[in-house]
């Protein structure tokens, strides 16, 4: 879990960093379909400050890199995917053996899974966004 020559956490440690840091005890796993087998999804609900959280963890399972179409159910009192702030991590090979990748979700576009990636995205109160 670390690199040999530099003493820092590689891939594999970022990871398992990023879902200690975004999954926790109470929370839920939700179903969650996948219409894509290379592609594997899991949601996950986090009541934070009476508010809900949505994370969703998605892994490219292969070597091509994947277009993957997220549908999440807006908040209560939003009516549209983007007035719900969305934050993403990814680990890939751009990534490296640094850290994750930080972008923004808003809803609607499609999001992109380089080769061998893991994605986490984040939506709701308790993000940076």
């Amino acid at each position: 879990m670390l690199n040999y020559s530099t003493g820092e956490g590689n891939a594999r440690y970022q990871t398992l960093k990023l879902m200690i840091e975004y999954t926790g005890v109470g929370d839920r796993l939700v179903e969650t379909v996948s219409s894509a087998s290379n592609v594997y999804a899991q949601g996950i609900l986090h009541k934070d400050q009476h508010e809900e959280v949505k994370t969703n963890v998605i892994l490219n399972k292969n070597v091509e890199a994947q277009r993957v179409k997220l549908s999440l159910l807006p908040r209560k009192g939003t009516e549209k995917y983007h007035d719900m702030p969305c934050e993403t991590f990814s680990v890939d090979e751009e990534s490296g053996d640094g850290k994750p990748r930080q972008g923004t979700w808003d809803g609607t576009e499609m999001v992109r899974l380089n080769p061998f990636a893991v994605m986490v995205v984040r939506c709701g109160s308790g993000t940076g966004v």
